[in-house]
């Protein structure tokens, strides 16, 4: 019974003091950047969904597993203000709203949350943009301890627990045709998560920051490269990526990321007939923790609705 509470400790801590574990780690936020800044929604002419699903450590008992569903898309949008042959035409700001489903969950402990996001969308020049977003909703925890077939715990040091708290997010996006910034905050209220578990496993929902950037750098008419970085700073710890994407006719892209201190992941990815998003990742554990873990794959797939083919959208050059 000892060694079973001393999992669920360690999975609790994982789950809940862990700066990257609280928001859910994710090796293609690319291709997804409303996962981490809600100003990004309405950038494109477009209704965008995506789901992604993150399997960490196969082969490791109790491993995490992320996923999450997301959809937004602009309202009132002038199309031209993308359109280079119209960019002399009046520019008008916009809005877009949208929402997002996310979880994790690791051995007998499991996080869902659900939101609904604004975002308002300022021209600075033709081909200058700068967005403003809020994301609010609720985020649960839940734990349920098992000993296999169906039963539960009779030590009373274990027990189950559901806590939902309030949960929010801000965020500033500043996007043209070849370059791309953002910062935003997560978590905005620094909830309490108090359990009964055990002592000392009390743990607070440490507010995120998150610094986003990219340059695309055309070669030639068919071949871009996309630097790009992600800075995460959360309870006086820094994580950054530093990633790279080579993209041929904006239909296929490879790609590689190296974050600091844990991993170096292997990407690639395809847009089938301009409007289904495909994309899968491999992660190779550089960390201390490299001879504990197993590999880790991540996979996402995505719709764009509405999509006019004449119009330019800025995702096509992140």
């Amino acid at each position: 019974m000892k060694k079973y509470l001393i999992v669920i400790a360690v999975l609790l801590t994982t789950a809940l003091n862990v700066n990257a574990q609280q928001q859910g780690q994710f090796s293609q936020y690319m291709l997804n950047y409303y996962m981490i800044n809600p100003a990004v929604s309405g950038t494109e002419d477009y209704i965008d969904i995506k789901a992604g699903y993150r399997l960490q450590w196969v082969g490791v008992e109790n491993a995490p597993k992320n996923y999450y569903v997301s959809a937004h898309a602009p309202i009132n949008k002038l199309h031209s203000s993308h359109n280079g042959k119209r960019a002399n035409k009046k520019m008008l700001d916009h809005h877009s709203f949208g929402g997002m489903f996310n979880g994790q969950t690791a051995g007998p402990l499991s996080r869902t949350a659900g939101y609904g996001s604004y975002a308002y969308h300022l021209p600075l020049d033709p081909k200058h943009f700068l967005s403003m977003g809020v994301m609010a909703g609720a985020v649960q925890y839940s734990l349920t301890p098992s000993f296999g077939a169906g039963q539960q715990a009779d030590d009373p040091a274990i027990t189950n627990f559901s806590i939902t708290r309030p949960d929010a997010s801000i965020g500033l996006w500043f996007y043209s045709y070849e370059y791309f910034a953002g910062i935003s905050t997560a978590q905005i209220f620094d909830n309490k998560i108090n359990t009964t578990v055990a002592d000392g496993l009390n743990a607070t929902l440490n507010r995120h920051i998150y610094f986003t950037g990219g340059y695309n750098i055309s070669i030639d008419k068919y071949v871009k490269v996309i630097p790009s970085t992600l800075i995460k700073y959360s309870n006086k710890v820094l994580q950054a990526d530093i990633n790279c994407k080579l993209k041929y006719q904006g239909k296929y892209w490879l790609g590689g990321s190296y974050r600091h201190n844990d991993a170096l992941v292997v990407m690639a990815g395809c847009l089938i007939a301009r409007q289904v998003d495909l994309g899968v990742s491999y992660d190779v554990t550089t960390s201390k923790f490299r001879s504990y873990t197993g590999s880790t794959y991540e996979f996402v797939l995505g719709y764009r609705f509405s999509y006019n083919e004449g119009i330019i959208n800025p995702s096509d050059f992140w």
